[in-house]
């Protein structure tokens, strides 16, 4: 059966959500971004434990900051979650995630991202980066652990919807 060229395709059904619901649920902030945040205040806190002795004053400080930056960036996270769980309380109808919430995420990733990049050779002593704590896996940890928030925004961000065009 032959199909006109000048037949429209079929409209898509913006009812289905095109996330799964384990990534368009509040709780997906607590998995995809306050676990990974959190397990890296802790993998930088023990990094600072291990190379602070080593350190000047400008050093400390350049760490104490980075440590500032992770901290806001998990208290982001348990706000964002608070903030969602509220909006979905106060609604009636089933709840769906708003993609214009990944860009908080995506801002607080990327601005911690570079933080870390620009900042890791005036934070790391240069006697503990052949043998204690190398700046490879300084920044690997940076990287490794801010990624999945990072991709739940943008994975939020990608579920925006293009608005359709009236019939003509």
């Amino acid at each position: 059966m032959l199909v006109s060229a000048s037949s429209t395709p079929p409209a898509p059904d913006s009812s289905r959500p095109l996330l799964p619901a384990v990534l368009s649920r509040p709780s997906a902030l607590l998995w995809f971004w306050t676990l990974p945040i959190g397990i890296l205040l802790a993998l930088n806190l023990q990094g600072y434990t291990l190379i602070e002795g080593n350190m000047n004053a400008d050093q400390r400080q350049c760490a104490h900051q980075i440590g500032a930056a992770l901290v806001a960036n998990l208290a982001g996270s348990l706000l964002g979650y608070a903030l969602l769980l509220g909006a979905r309380r106060r609604r009636v109808d089933p709840w769906i995630q708003s993609p214009l919430c990944g860009i908080p995420i995506v801002i607080f990733q990327v601005a911690y991202l570079w933080l870390a990049t620009t900042s890791t050779s005036s934070v790391m002593p240069a006697s503990v980066t052949r043998w204690i704590y190398p700046e490879d896996r300084f920044l690997f940890n940076q990287f490794a652990f801010a990624m999945p928030p990072l991709f739940l925004g943008l994975f939020w961000l990608a579920t925006l919807r293009a608005a359709t065009q009236s019939a003509r």
